[in-house]
């Protein structure tokens, strides 16, 4: 345990890999899918299928804006002052062309727009799901998921905060769940939670190849290991040879904590008392099989009451 501490601790002092990291276009990736998921579950709000179209056109055009301005290193409030009125532009060209100078929005683009909202207002508490997709709602829609991405990218890339990033796309989802039909309701539900697993797990091994916690000769294999074990329990266990069960938590959470160090993953830590034993081969060397058909059985669950002194 203490050659693990130290490796970590030495690795913890090595100059980050430069460069984007390996794994995150695919956390860049994972997170345009999940937008495209909250995309198909505006499906149980608006009957047919013409109201993809626009969402999906919107979904990609912001994503891929707001990872060009990233790329260029510029800044979020620059970053803002560019995509609000492009994304006004895009909105303009997919639902009032007809209303623009060359494909520039002006008054009458403002008037069009503003008549398609207060008419979708009107009607709003009076339509049933799923409804036509209708101007206004679609302009509403494509908004919201304007916001949602531009939030997204801005937790996930440049906050590095994973979960946050998931929320803006989590909070449009619960509205169309809200206000929806209940068609779809299984399918639509479970891409987007597989896919929010998915990104977070992209984005865990993304940050971590950011981070100063691997060698850069041991990245490469260090995220693969974390891309495996990513939807895994990881369970330790250790021969405990102290007594007192102030030493014993102690213990576990000194090797949770090395563990976590070593590998980036939170385990579970089983304290074994020296009268079971860890189980060996025949060749003496420890057996993981043996020993992880042990903790399935019970057989390493933590001792109560009467045993806890005898297992200590």
């Amino acid at each position: 345990m203490t050659a693990t501490r130290s490796a970590a601790i030495a690795a913890s002092h090595h100059a980050p890999p430069k460069g984007l990291p390996r794994h995150e276009p695919a956390a860049e990736i994972f997170l345009v899918l999940v937008t495209l998921a909250v995309v198909a579950s505006f499906s149980r709000v608006f009957a047919g299928g013409d109201f993809a179209t626009p969402l999906i056109v919107v979904t990609l055009a912001t994503h891929l804006g707001l990872l060009g301005a990233r790329r260029r290193g510029l800044s979020l409030p620059v970053t803002a002052a560019i995509a609000v009125p492009a994304f006004l532009v895009l909105v303009s060209w997919i639902f009032f062309a007809h209303t623009t100078w060359f494909l520039l929005p002006t008054g009458d683009t403002a008037a069009a727009a503003r008549d398609a909202l207060q008419s979708s207002w009107s009607s709003f508490q009076e339509v049933v799901a799923p409804t036509s997709p209708e101007p206004g709602f679609l302009l509403a829609a494509a908004a919201g998921i304007f916001f949602a991405v531009f939030l997204a990218d801005w937790a996930a890339f440049r906050l590095w905060a994973a979960v946050e990033a998931i929320v803006p796309s989590l909070t449009v989802f619960v509205f169309t769940a809200l206000v929806g039909s209940a068609r779809f309701q299984v399918a639509t539900t479970t891409i987007y939670a597989l896919l929010a697993l998915l990104f977070v797990l992209e984005h865990r091994v993304a940050q971590r190849e950011r981070s100063t916690t691997w060698l850069a000769n041991q990245a490469e294999r260090g995220s693969a290991w974390l891309l495996r074990a990513g939807g895994t329990l990881i369970v330790v266990a250790v021969l405990a040879r102290v007594s007192g069960e102030e030493g014993r938590k102690t213990l576990a959470s000194d090797v949770a904590q090395a563990v976590r160090e070593a590998i980036a993953v939170d385990c579970e830590v089983v304290l074994v008392p020296p009268s079971m034993g860890l189980p060996t081969t025949s060749s003496g060397k420890l057996s993981r099989s043996r020993a992880k058909a042990n903790y399935l059985d019970g057989l390493y669950a933590p001792p109560t009451g009467a045993d806890k002194t005898a297992a200590a």
